[in-house]
């Protein structure tokens, strides 16, 4: 699993990955507002109805995905910070 950045702006990125053998695929979303010092972030993936019931391996996935998700934030807030309190 890893991510590919689908849109990168100053203040914004936009990260999503995909697994074709389960015919899974997620987004994560990172964007700085300056004027209120807010990071904002969104999470989503989309699992095959068919296979949110299929069992153990989803709910591990889901798992995973929050974990790693958890961990690229943090440092995605580092650096969007460093960038918008950085001057120009």
């Amino acid at each position: 699993l890893h991510w590919q950045v689908t849109m990168k702006a100053p203040l914004e990125l936009i990260c999503t990955w995909k697994l074709e053998q389960f015919s899974v695929k997620g987004c994560t979303m990172m964007a700085y507002d300056p004027s209120l010092k807010k990071v904002y972030h969104g999470n989503c993936f989309n699992v095959p109805h068919g296979q949110v019931d299929e069992g153990q391996l989803i709910k591990m996935g889901m798992q995973l995905h929050v974990k790693y998700a958890e961990f690229l934030v943090n440092g995605m807030i580092d650096e969007l910070e460093s960038v918008a309190t950085t001057p120009t």
